[in-house]
Parts: structure tokens; sequence; C-alpha cells
């Protein structure tokens, strides 16, 4: 089965626009597996471990001072917690006890206003390796060892956890999970020898979680974030080796588009979101061995190619879907497509959708060229078995 990479290129009169990553203040310390969540827009980074083993720290970046700050570390020592912001709150749950395997149900909560953490009511099951997220004002902890479809929430107005029906299937850890005000979404996940291009969405009214297009590549330890309450951007991940793609994921199409990639190729990295901009967060690549204290900052907002443009001004767009791209044409437009030799292997007039479908094409890399309106755009198009 065929998939396809679609790489942005758009140059208008001959002026070429493009993202940029923004390098910020390092973190102080390279924590493996922490927890990372925004509180009151701020970014903390808690606990996980370091080459010490797992570690109590705890830190915060306030993007208003481009500072890292030392906060009062975490009261237990874990590696690979889990945790998310519920209500103004940063909880973190479970992990493993350092250098022992064994597994922790411990779970605290750290309070903003009082600059203190208190423990919380435990986790129904030692847990280790799994993923949380916020969402309908409660904290949902997917996935994990000893159970990798565990599904199940801690609603802290009663101080109980709930469990769901199971997760659909065992590749739930390592993927990339964000919620928007509706919803839960997974996308990817798996071992590192087992990438996945699985996606789903959460329906809390039927308890069950409905299948989504699959990612263009199937993508272990990739993460994403949720920008202007629609766009869901994914970014790295590995499938044989570490990867600097980064897809928009739009919820009300379902449809994915290639922007900008990251500024290095990583996996086991966080994304999450400030004020509709992306921050990028540590991540693995052995070639660059301080990537796990970086700390950059995309905002689409203020580039040319912003995620309100690119859906809605632009004069086109294209969008993944199992099988075929779509290219959507605002106006009359004259589409050609060459292959690396430079010949014409696709030549046609269109206006609205044009379907591109990768079972008409071989695999390798082509050229698109969108003449409209007297600018020419061009993407860079690779169709893979």
């Amino acid at each position: 089965m065929k998939t396809v990479l679609t790489i942005l290129s758009v140059c208008l009169a001959h002026i070429c626009h493009s993202q940029s990553w923004q390098a910020l203040a390092d973190m102080p310390s390279g924590l493996t597996f922490p927890v990372v969540a925004v509180l009151n827009g701020n970014i903390h980074v808690v606990g996980g471990g370091s080459s010490g083993g797992a570690t109590d720290l705890h830190f915060r970046y306030r993007p208003s001072t481009g500072k890292w700050d030392t906060m009062p570390p975490v009261p237990y020592l874990a590696q690979q917690p889990a945790g998310a912001v519920v209500n103004g709150k940063l909880h973190v749950c479970g992990g493993g006890f350092p250098n022992s395997g064994n597994r922790l149900a411990d779970h605290f909560i750290y309070d903003p206003d009082s600059n203190s953490w208190t423990r919380a009511t435990n986790l129904p099951v030692a847990t280790a390796i799994h993923k949380a997220v916020a969402f309908d004002n409660k904290l949902y902890v997917l996935t994990g060892q000893p159970n990798k479809q565990s599904c199940l929430y801690y609603d802290q107005a009663s101080k109980t956890w709930t469990q769901k029906n199971n997760l659909p299937d065992m590749h739930f850890w390592y993927s990339a999970i964000v919620a928007d005000a509706n919803a839960i979404y997974r996308f990817g996940g798996g071992g590192y020898t087992v990438p996945q291009k699985l996606a789903h969405q959460y329906d809390k009214t039927n308890d069950a979680w409905n299948a989504l297009p699959d990612l263009p590549l199937a993508l272990h330890a990739l993460d994403g974030c949720l920008i202007n309450d629609s766009l869901i951007y994914l970014g790295g991940g590995y499938n044989v080796s570490e990867k600097s793609y980064m897809w928009i994921y739009n919820i009300r199409s379902k449809t994915y588009h290639v922007t900008k990639s990251l500024p290095v190729a990583r996996n086991y990295h966080y994304m999450v979101s400030i004020d509709n901009c992306v921050y990028l967060l540590g991540g693995n690549n052995n070639a660059f061995p301080n990537l796990n204290v970086s700390l950059q900052k995309l905002c689409p907002g203020n580039s040319p190619l912003s995620t309100a443009s690119l859906f809605n001004g632009q004069p086109y767009s294209m969008a993944y879907r199992p099988g075929e791209s779509i290219l959507h044409l605002e106006n009359d437009a004259l589409v050609n497509i060459f292959d690396l030799n430079g010949r014409t292997v696709f030549k046609r007039h269109s206006a609205g959708d044009l379907i591109l479908r990768y079972e008409d094409f071989q695999a390798g890399m082509y050229t698109i060229h969108i003449r409209m309106n007297g600018a020419v755009y061009t993407e860079k198009w690779i169709v893979t078995e």
C-alpha cells in the first residue's frame, strides 16, 4: 500500500516563505520521561529520570521572562510517571521506582496558589509507562504497565477513580495523546520495533474509541498539541530512525496537512501549546547529545503560512487521507506534476478539489507546480510503497 509525504513550499512572485523555530533557554537539567504540562501559561517539567536514576526535580518555564525557575520537588521518586493539569492544578501519578522495576501507585497534586504538593487518592493499580490527559474536568490515565489497554479517570471532586472500557488496541503507549473540549485523540504509538499509524477519537457518551484516518507514517514516540481549538500539530517520532516530520491534523475535516518540520529529528520529546504557539521540549537523537535540554518555539500565527491562512486564506491547500491527497484550489489553476527527470507525469486545468490517488503514481519524488492568478506555487510530493 502506497503512502505519501507532502513537503510544503510556497513561492509567490519568486519570494518563498517558511515558518521558523525560535531557540529558547535550555532546561536546567536533562530529564528522561518527565511530566510536561502547561499551568497558568507556564510550562512545568516534573520528575522522571536522570543520569542518576529517578528524580524529584520540578522546573517551571515562564514565557514572560524567558527563564526557568526551580519549584518545590515532587514528593516521590518515579521513572516514567504521568500527569496533566486539571482545573488549575497539576497531577502527577504512578511510574516506576528507580532501578528496581517496581511500579508505583502514588498520586500527588501541585497547587500553584500554595506552591505546594498534597497527596491524592492513589491509582487503583500501580502503573508505569502510562499517559495522562485532562478531559471533561477529569484526569484520564491511559495504557501503561501492567495493563496496556487500561482507561480510567480521576474525579477531583469525589476523589475517586473510575474504570472505563478498554482501549481498542495495545499500542497506545508512546503515542501522541491530545484533547480538546469534545474528545481525546490518539495518534501512532506502539513499540520501538513496531511503530503504529493508528489514530482514534474517544466518544465519552458511548465510552468508545472510534477510528480516525491513519497517520501518513507509522510512528513510535511522537508527540502533539492543540492549536486554535481545531488543529493538532503532530511531530517527530521513530520509524527505523528518528523523524523530523510534522503534520497538522484538522479535527473538522479529519485530514492531515504537512507543515514545517521539527528543527532536529527526534523521539521521546514533548510538545505543548501556549497562546497558539508550539513549544518543543527535549527528545532523543544520539547525533545531538544536548537535545534533551533544548526548548524551542514555533508560532504559526506569525507566519504567512499561519494555521488560519493555510486552510482558508491561501488560494490552495494540500491535505492527506489514506490512499490519496486532496489538492484544494480556490480558483482555476494549471497543475503540472513532474518526476525527478523533469518529465511531466500529470497535467490538468482544475478548480475545487483535485484528487491525486497514490495508485496512479510510481513510488518516488515528484514536484507539483500550481499556476494560479499569475503566481507559481510548488509542492514536493514523495510517494512511497
